[in-house]
């Protein structure tokens, strides 16, 4: 008998706090295989025109747009991404999916990715992950590559940040 089993919960903390059985995590835990998150795929741009050409396929995207969706968060991973994409194809007669379109976009959909400092797209970035991982700054820098001091800086209210 094959069991797979996903979570995007560290069960050996879960195990430590007493929320989850060691029992049962050694019988799960067979083969851990650990996925990249959705926006840290090398081929992002291609999942999601791929996805695009399921829900909706006479629509485009233009790049500022699959710029904007790779800086934002997605939890909810594929099955997130193609629900935003719906709904994006939605309502909407032009059949071109801009970056002004995205919600969460706001004012800043206005300007370019291109022109916007790569310091502000970096800090929006960790504060996501951040975000992602119940303000774990440890996790947040292994899953980002980069340094804690660099996860301290981006958050505002940490010592030493200057978002």
């Amino acid at each position: 008998m094959l069991l797979v089993a996903a979570t995007n919960v560290d069960l050996s903390q879960a195990i430590a706090a007493g929320r989850f059985r060691p029992d049962l995590f050694y019988r799960l835990n067979t083969v851990e295989i650990a996925l990249p998150s959705l926006c840290d795929r090398a081929d992002f741009e291609s999942i999601v025109r791929h996805l695009l050409g399921d829900v909706a396929p006479d629509w485009q995207i233009d790049g500022a747009a699959i710029t904007g969706l790779r800086l934002l968060s997605w939890p909810g991973n594929l099955r997130e991404l193609r629900a935003m994409l719906t709904r994006l194809s939605l309502g909407e007669t032009a059949g071109l999916i801009t970056v002004e379109m995205i919600p969460g976009m706001g004012v800043r959909a206005a300007v370019s990715p291109a022109e916007r400092p790569l310091r502000e797209m970096l800090h929006e970035r960790i504060r996501a992950v951040y975000q992602d991982t119940v303000g774990d700054v440890s996790e947040t820098a292994r899953r980002l590559r980069v340094s804690r001091n660099t996860v301290y800086r981006a958050l505002p209210n940490a010592p030493g940040g200057t978002a």
